[in-house]
């Protein structure tokens, strides 16, 4: 089973005359379709997914069997929000924030030389060391 590049359609294989449901990853159906005489199918999803959302695939035959649940990732292909709460600590060796689980952290200073770079934690926060404390009111650019 697979998500298409753009993430409007699942594609894969099943037992033809069979329906397939497609679930989001909270167990809502964001898709049904049948399974062409070929073993085929293809659903159209009701939203597209482009943010790397996993989602599930089972398919019913006409006698009602039910199969095992098939997980699939949308792609990622939607950009991070810009990044929030920035604080830098009292030293001026650490800016903090949050931005999106995953994402490469990027800080540079005003001439654009990166400074320091981390990655967000799973609950959405971040880190970054930077090579040389900033006590003198310097600005800095913060990009995920």
């Amino acid at each position: 089973m697979a998500v298409s590049e753009d993430g409007t359609t699942v594609t894969g294989k099943g037992e033809p005359g069979s329906t397939v449901e497609i679930k989001d990853q909270d167990g809502n159906v964001i898709g049904t379709g049948t399974v062409d005489s070929n073993g085929d199918f293809s659903v159209e999803l009701e939203e597209p997914l482009t943010n790397g959302e996993t989602i599930e695939a089972t398919v019913t035959d006409p006698a009602g069997n039910e199969s095992e649940p098939t997980e699939a990732t949308a792609p990622d292909t939607t950009g991070p929000q810009a990044p929030a709460d920035l604080a830098f600590n009292d030293t001026g060796s650490q800016i903090t924030g949050k931005g999106e689980a995953g994402t490469i952290v990027e800080v540079k200073d005003a001439d654009g030389n990166v400074i320091g770079t981390g990655t967000v934690d799973s609950t959405g926060h971040f880190v970054v060391e930077l090579e040389e404390p900033l006590v003198d009111g310097e600005t800095v650019s913060v990009t995920l």
